[in-house]
Formats: C-alpha cells, structure tokens, sequence
C-alpha cells in the first residue's frame, strides 16, 4: 500500500471480498463449489456453500454416483434409458461443479458403448437381411425382388448386405426398405449385381419414392434415399414393385 506503482503487483490479482468471513476455516466445517460463470467481459463469479449445504450436495453427488455406477453394469436400450433419465436429473442437480463434469464424462462413455452396441446389433440383423434376400431369390420369378426388413437407416449395413447377396445372386435387382421406427425414418435401397444390365437402380429408387421428399443419390447399380414418415412406406413399397 505503501508503494501501489510497484510493477510487483502486475503478478498478483487483487480483488474485493464481500464475505463470508471466518475466523477459522474449520467453522466452514466443508465446502462444495456449485459452479464458475461468467458474469461480464473479464468477469467470473464462483458459487460455493458451506456447512449443512455443501453436506447435501455432496450427499446428492454419492447418490448419484451410486446409481451412474449401476447403470455402468447394463447394456443395450436398458443402458440407453438409464442414460437419459440420468443425464436429465444430473442437470437439475445442485452438487459440486468438478463431480458433475466427472459423470457428465462418464455419461458420455456410456453413450458411446450403446452406439458400438447398436451398430453391433444391426450388423448382426444385416446378417439376417442377407439370407432373407438370398432365400427370396430362389424362389421369385423375374429379375427384380422388393423386401421391406427393418435394420436401421445404416448406409454401411445396407453396402455390406448389398457385397453378400451380390456374391450369391448373379441375376436379380434388389430393392430394400428398412425402417427406424425411433426415428420416424425409412431407407429405400436398390443395388443389382455387376452382370445386370438392364435394371437401373437409380431409377428404380426414384420411381419408388416419388412424391415423398426423400433425399438421396446413387448411380445405376446401386442407389438410396432416405425418407422421413413411416406411413408413406406401403405407397413406396408398391409403387416399387410396379417400376
């Protein structure tokens, strides 16, 4: 105070303290950070409680803890659901800002596990796709097959059942329709064997799915769209077996 030009204070930030003040930090008993936020340009402001309050919210934050850990032992859409009615109680809850980012990271692992799960359950339905294809195949007439088998809207799954008929069948088209039901979505996707001339997929797809503002591209062995309303499927479905 006696020097305040002195370029020793540049190193140190000052700043103004309203309380609350202790005369022993022991008084606190304990404190649990809520939240930092900024409030103004250069301007944070961090929100604690002591005592009794910062007790509950550490009690809140092992509750918590508790049952993000028994959601860690589950999988598949049991684990999904647990994921987000945890993730909407963890935004509500008032309990230390560091333990909150911690299981908002654990969260988001999780998530990830249910998305590796998903692809590895529609890879498996992929599977099942294929040999319904090729066992339609064997018994139906003319060159051109529609099938609607619902495995999600994944472009790769549709490309790997696509490469395992097309090694099976030599001389038929096939157009499938696959349906998220969650997503209120359907794929339309058209794919003929190298040897098939005279089938056009991507005209096939675009003759199905006229009028239902789907989006998509293709070229003439293999073509897609993605089209959103689960209730234009039959018109598509129908209008693809008269093309």
């Amino acid at each position: 105070l006696q020097n305040p030009q002195d370029g020793q204070w540049a190193k140190y930030s000052i700043e103004f303290c309203g309380g609350t003040h202790l005369s022993n930090t022991s008084e606190a008993e304990g404190f649990v950070l809520l939240k930092e936020e900024g409030i103004a340009k250069g301007v944070r402001r961090i929100v604690g409680v002591t005592k009794a309050d910062a007790a509950a919210a550490t009690a809140k934050a092992d509750e918590f803890e508790s049952r993000l850990t028994e959601a860690s032992a589950v999988q598949g859409l049991e684990l999904e659901g647990a994921i987000k009615k945890l993730g909407q109680e963890l935004g509500e809850l008032s309990i230390s800002t560091v333990r909150k980012a911690g299981f908002n990271e654990t969260l988001g692992k999780l998530g990830k596990a249910v998305v590796a799960w998903k692809k590895g359950q529609a890879a498996a339905k992929a599977g099942k796709v294929a040999d319904e294809l090729i066992a339609a195949a064997s018994t139906t007439e003319g060159n051109k097959i529609v099938v609607r088998s619902d495995f999600g809207l994944d472009g790769k799954a549709a490309k790997s059942i696509s490469a395992a008929v097309s090694k099976k069948v030599k001389d038929k088209a096939f157009l499938l329709v696959s349906a998220d039901e969650d997503a209120g979505r359907f794929l339309v996707f058209a794919f003929a064997p190298k040897g098939l001339k005279d089938v056009d997929c991507k005209a096939w797809v675009a003759a199905a799915t006229e009028g239902t503002g789907g989006k998509g591209g293709g070229k003439k062995d293999a073509a897609q769209s993605n089209i959103s309303g689960l209730e234009k499927i039959d018109g598509v479905l129908e209008k693809a077996k008269s093309a």
